[in-house]
C-alpha cells in the first residue's frame, strides 16, 4: 500500500501528548514522502507546534469529532487514535482506509485494526510505539524533539530578569522508567509552586536571597 497520507489523533494531557513525538518521527522516516496530519486538544496541540515532521497541526476534540466528519473531504491511508472515544474513532473511520487504535482485545476488520491493551504496565513511550508497531513502524529513537517558539524564549528571558532567585526543579526521569501512571510531574510541579511561594513570601518581608 502507498502510504502519502497519515493522520494521528491524539486527545490527551500534555505529557502523553509529548510521547506521541516519537511515533510521528518514526512514522516519517518509514514514509519520507508522506504528509503526517496530527489532531491534538486545543489546550497541549502547542507542545507539537514547530515539529518539522508535522504537516498540518488541528485543534481537535471529541466534540468536534461528531459533528465534522460530515464536511472533512481530505482522506487518510492510515490513521492512529490514542484513545477509545466512539466519536473520535467514527471520524478517522470514515476519513482513513486503514484506522489503529487501542481496544480491550486485538482485532482485524476490513478498515479497522485494533490493539490490545497491555495486561502490565509498560513504559509510556513504548506503549505509544505499540499502534506503529502494528503497520511495520519500529520506534528506536526515543528522544523528544520539543521545539521551543520565539515567543517562549522571550517569556523566558523576562521571567529571569525580573526574578532572579527563581529556584528550578528538575525531576529527571529516564524514558524507560515512566509509565502511564507515573506521578513525577506532579511531584515535580508541586516542588516547584512550593519553592515559588517560599521565594514571593521572602521578597515580600524584604530579605534578600542568594
Amino acid at each position: 500500500m502507498q502510504i502519502e497520507n497519515i493522520l494521528v489523533i491524539v486527545i490527551a494531557r500534555f505529557g502523553d501528548t509529548l510521547l506521541v513525538m516519537t511515533v510521528i518521527r518514526a512514522l516519517k522516516q518509514k514514509w519520507l514522502g508522506a504528509n503526517i496530519d496530527v489532531m491534538a486538544y486545543k489546550r497541549t496541540k502547542h507542545t507539537l507546534e514547530n515539529i518539522s515532521d508535522i504537516n498540518r497541526l488541528t485543534a481537535f476534540s471529541k466534540s468536534k469529532a461528531k459533528w465534522c466528519r460530515w464536511f472533512t473531504r481530505r482522506h487518510y491511508d492510515i490513521a492512529l487514535v490514542y484513545g477509545d472515544d466512539e466519536p473520535l474513532l467514527q471520524y478517522a473511520k470514515r476519513r482513513s482506509r486503514l484506522t489503529v487504535s487501542f481496544s480491550d482485545k486485538s482485532s482485524w476488520q476490513p478498515n479497522w485494526l485494533t490493539v490490545k491493551k497491555p495486561e502490565q504496565l509498560l513504559p509510556a513511550q513504548q506503549e505509544r510505539a505499540m499502534l506503529a508497531s502494528e503497520i511495520g513502524v519500529e520506534v528506536s529513537d526515543w528522544q523528544l524533539n520539543y521545539c521551543v517558539s520565539e515567543e517562549e524564549l522571550r517569556f523566558a528571558n523576562i521571567m529571569r530578569r525580573q526574578h532572579p532567585h527563581l529556584a528550578v526543579i528538575e525531576h529527571l526521569v529516564h524514558y524507560m522508567q515512566a509509565t502511564c501512571e507515573d506521578s513525577m510531574s506532579v511531584i515535580s510541579v508541586e516542588q516547584i509552586w512550593q519553592e515559588t511561594q517560599k521565594l514571593l513570601e521572602t521578597q515580600s518581608l524584604g530579605i534578600t536571597t542568594r
